[in-house]
């Protein structure tokens, strides 16, 4: 008996962690929030994520809605290095990479938060989870999508990260498995020119998205 619960322990934890599949990409949409003393700042953009952990590479090109700003971000683990590039004027920066590349999986310590349903009608419906991790800066939920192939699980869905003062909503779509353009990871010509110089602060990546969410040079 006791062998058969440990058995049946070990098998609820296979099924309810994941790991998205190893290339896909989607359509994001982003709203930050930050609350100061007397004072609420807001920011929203959209964004175009691409995920490869065959090639070790991702990349983000992000435009904010409130201002004239269009970002492409392409993290090389294989290189150990991140192309920052500005759309706007093609200037580009270098940054040294020095952390080991992590798939984009549930966190360890998530904890199962829902089982439930997403869409309407029996043929458009998709099965989903939520997943609730914590973290000492901060904390949040992911839900991504529970198929029956490696190509339909564990898909991102919405993901919803806080603290006391900021909170940051994301909602993805048109999701497609596999890389449409492999070029999409190629750095443009400006940065031949740009010279690499090392982070000062540690990159902060999403727990499980694992782009940046916010890191300083």
């Amino acid at each position: 008996m006791a062998l058969r619960l440990c058995v049946l322990a070990l098998l609820l934890v296979s099924v309810n962690a994941c790991c998205s599949p190893l290339q896909w990409e989607m359509t994001g949409g982003t709203v930050s929030g930050r609350v100061a003393i007397d004072d609420l700042t807001l920011t929203e953009f959209h964004y175009d994520l691409h995920y490869d952990a065959v090639n070790l590479k991702v990349a983000m090109r992000s435009e904010y809605v409130t201002s004239n700003i269009r970002n492409m971000t392409i993290l090389d683990y294989e290189a150990g290095r991140i192309y920052q590039v500005d759309e706007v004027t093609g200037a580009c920066e270098i940054r040294t990479l020095d952390t080991p590349f992590e798939p984009s999986c549930t966190p360890a310590d998530a904890t199962v938060n829902d089982h439930f349903f997403v869409g309407g009608g029996d043929q458009e419906r998709l099965p989903a989870a939520s997943f609730k991790y914590v973290r000492p800066d901060k904390s949040g939920y992911v839900t991504v999508t529970e198929g029956d192939s490696p190509e339909s699980t564990c898909v991102p869905i919405v993901a919803f990260d806080f603290n006391l003062s900021e909170m940051t909503f994301m909602v993805f779509r048109n999701i497609m498995d596999g890389i449409a353009d492999p070029s999409i990871f190629d750095p443009p010509d400006s940065c031949n020119f740009a010279v690499e110089t090392p982070l000062k602060r540690k990159m902060n990546v999403h727990p499980f998205l694992r782009f940046p969410v916010t890191y300083q040079y």
